[in-house]
């Protein structure tokens, strides 16, 4: 609970800062697009393409994610058509059979490599790592060759490919549309084992990279789409970043944090710089696609489970909150893809009039009715009805503003969570944690004033020299010196801090490797392990005061099972995480402060607790009281 609260704290003072500037922003991003842009019932200057995210595919685990991959390949390619599908990252899982290592599967790779085989024959294929596909990689080249063969095929289809170190440019043209890509690789160099591998970095020569790739697609086309795998909330950089340098994209698409497992989906954010970034609810757990659109310029999309059908994007008008290329519309226009044979069209705003769509015959997705654009200046709602040959029919609603109206007027958690630094929440929580542990323990100390009775069990334990001072000293250790040595990559050991990881170069050379998750894991351990060690020392030394004066049977029964047993699932939950921390890195954790250390800690304090004279303590809280008098 005390994590929880102290990254919601974060995430709260954060997002008050950012959000003062959503309105600010999206106007200024609202004016400075053209506004010249009309839609009409013409067919050109519209091409459509498809992100999936985080495939996770594995050996081990879920074996219908593959399955199903592959009958998105076989099935849903051909009806849809896309110029291109880019796949932002985790493309393998990478993780041990029993989920407590990690490490490149070549059984994994391989059953990617069938499956974009199988999508080479329907579609362009555009992926870009995470950081799964980087668990205990020590360099690059292994993998890049399995990229750089892919990557030769597509130029053989007449893809334009241009790459800058680790980032790539892909140039492409579909139904006279030209397109540009630029995959954003944040992955290291050096992939650490999990967990310590979250947060992706962009050194200065992967920004120089990337200035240099945005000014040659800017050359080739307007049309300039910006993927990768982290959001920029997860990206440390350093300078000005992606936000800055892609503002002049259309979207920048991400994935890697799953909508928080489904808890904060469709994240969309528009930032102060103008870059519009949406991350894609993973196909792990969710199995979900997003069709997106370039119609004249414009950039829009929808998200959709795997196998669901029909699928239907409007073109025009946009979707409520996501008019950031505005332009007048003489016509409604709308993607529909289906398996079936659509017979019909229908569709009326706000329950009005019923009418037909007309289909496009040289662009057959693409259905197109007239309005009057001047008539809706608010938002409004579309319903459509997708009629199909058999007699069967979908109907399906569409939410739009043609204006600002109602784009930010209503707090969007997803929106805080990609405009947040999370590295500097994972601080923030560290050091809340730390305050939380030790500071009411310093406070009591130096008081020696008993305010309430509940506390009496706390000034009793911040008294007691042997157990006071390991307990302050502990966490904040944690902040500056080494958690243990251990191998975090395979034959490669590192000492980790909570301030990032050095790591061996086999000799006695160390490389030093930010690893901001770090600041997280130590928080969760402080707020899941530390802070009810000392909630239940406290408590073993108020009882032991209490039952000095009233010893029973049945108060001894009760002291060993509301007492001791709690302490007891506590040491057995704290080997528990121990064992997670040796399968994960090996024999050296188990000679450090972090989980071995907090271990035998907890059972030092256990026995010191425990063997106490309850006269001593006894005495102790008498003389608070007569303080307190």
């Amino acid at each position: 609970m005390t994590t929880i609260r102290n990254v919601t704290l974060a995430v709260l003072f954060q997002s008050v800062l950012t959000l003062i500037l959503v309105k600010t922003s999206l106007a200024a991003h609202v004016a400075n697009l053209n506004d010249s842009r009309h839609a009409t019932e013409s067919v050109t200057n519209l091409t459509w393409f498809i992100q999936i995210s985080d495939l996770h595919i594995s050996h081990i685990s879920d074996l219908d994610r593959v399955d199903q991959l592959l009958q998105f390949s076989k099935k849903t390619l051909p009806l849809v058509n896309p110029c291109a599908v880019l796949v932002t990252g985790d493309l393998t899982d990478a993780k041990a059979a029993d989920y407590s290592g990690s490490g490149q599967s070549i059984r994994e790779w391989d059953m990617y490599r069938v499956l974009v085989d199988e999508s080479l024959k329907r579609s362009l294929w555009f992926d870009i790592p995470g950081n799964h596909d980087r668990f205990d990689v020590e360099s690059r080249s292994s993998q890049d060759h399995f990229h750089l063969e892919q990557q030769r095929r597509m130029i053989q289809q007449g893809v334009n490919i241009q790459r800058k170190g680790k980032q790539t440019l892909f140039k492409m043209e579909s139904l006279g549309v030209r397109l540009a890509f630029i995959g954003v690789d944040a992955t290291p160099n050096q992939g650490l084992k999990r967990p310590f591998n979250f947060i992706g970095h962009l050194m200065e020569n992967d920004l120089s990279d990337l200035k240099a790739l945005s000014e040659s697609a800017k050359v080739w086309t307007d049309n300039v789409v910006w993927f990768g795998h982290y959001p920029t909330s997860s990206l440390v950089s350093a300078s000005s970043g992606l936000r800055e340098i892609g503002k002049d994209g259309l979207v920048y698409l991400c994935g890697h944090l799953h909508s928080l497992y489904g808890a904060v989906r469709d994240m969309f954010a528009i930032h102060s710089t103008g870059l519009v970034e949406a991350e894609l609810e993973d196909w792990k757990f969710g199995r979900m696609i997003r069709v997106l659109a370039v119609d004249d310029g414009h950039l829009v999309f929808n998200d959709f489970k795997h196998d669901t059908w029909p699928i239907v994007l409007v073109t025009w008008p946009p979707r409520i909150g996501r008019n950031f290329a505005p332009r007048n519309g003489s016509h409604v226009r709308m993607l529909i893809f289906s398996p079936q044979p659509v017979h019909k069209v229908s569709m009326s705003i706000d329950s009005g009039p019923v009418q037909d769509c007309v289909q496009e015959p040289q662009l057959q997705p693409l259905f197109i009715l007239p309005w009057d654009q001047g008539l809706y200046q608010s938002v409004h709602t579309i319903q459509i009805k997708v009629m199909f040959e058999d007699g069967s029919s979908s109907d399906h609603q569409h939410r739009f503003s043609v204006t600002s109206v109602g784009e930010t007027d209503i707090f969007d958690l997803g929106s805080v969570v990609l405009r947040i630094d999370l590295s500097s929440v994972f601080k923030l929580a560290f050091t809340l944690s730390v305050c939380v542990c030790v500071c009411p323990l310093v406070l009591l100390r130096l008081t020696r004033v008993k305010c309430w009775p509940v506390l009496e069990r706390y000034h009793l334990l911040c008294s007691m020299d042997e157990l006071y001072f390991p307990l302050v000293v502990y966490p904040i250790y944690l902040l500056v010196g080494p958690w243990c040595a251990a191998e975090v990559m395979t034959d490669r050991l590192g000492i980790i801090f909570t301030w990032g990881i050095l790591v061996s170069d086999g000799g006695l050379q160390f490389l030093y490797l930010p690893a901001d998750t770090t600041w997280l894991y130590a928080t969760v351990h402080l707020a899941s392990v530390h802070f009810p060690v000392i909630l239940l020392v406290a408590n073993i030394l108020e009882e032991k005061c209490n039952t000095k004066k009233r010893i029973t049977s049945s108060n001894m029964f009760s002291n060993l099972i509301f007492i001791h047993l709690p302490l007891l699932l506590h040491v057995c939950f704290q080997y528990y995480l121990v064992n997670a921390f040796y399968l994960a890195y090996g024999i050296p954790t188990m000679f450090g402060p972090m989980r071995m250390g907090e271990l035998l800690l907890t059972v030092f304090l256990w026995y010191k607790a425990s063997h106490l004279k309850a006269e001593e303590l006894i005495a102790v809280s008498k003389m608070f009281s007569e303080h307190q008098e």
